[in-house]
């Protein structure tokens, strides 16, 4: 038997969220950025923009736009604290930094993690 859908999501992700309403209404950008940042590094995978977005949206309640997303990964991808990685070397548990041209999903650096750490 499954659990009802709405009950599941009430329940699991009341406990994940890290930020109130008000939280998120009172952060600049650098702090929304780094919320982003922090939560790559809790979840370690390897994600789409798109996949991050919907995550924030629904496991954070984050109030944000999926190109004010994709911009604070472009710009935490430039700092060096996620990395830009190819899709297809993913298959042979590779992790190759992605053209720029080409799509491309993203994971917390080893220097992203220090930083989500302090």
């Amino acid at each position: 038997m499954e659990p009802d859908g709405q009950q599941f999501s009430e329940t699991a992700l009341a406990t994940r969220r890290q930020h109130s309403d008000e939280d998120w209404k009172r952060m600049g950008k650098t702090e929304r950025k780094r919320a982003v940042l922090e939560f790559l590094a809790r979840k370690g995978t390897v994600c789409s923009p798109i996949n991050i977005y919907r995550n924030l949206r629904l496991q954070e309640d984050m109030p944000v736009h999926q190109d004010t997303v994709t911009a604070y990964l472009q710009e935490l991808d430039e700092g060096g604290l996620v990395l830009r990685v190819a899709i297809r070397p993913l298959e042979n548990r590779r992790l190759v930094p992605a053209d720029d041209t080409a799509r491309a999903l993203y994971i917390v650096s080893d220097a992203g993690l220090a930083e989500a750490a302090q």
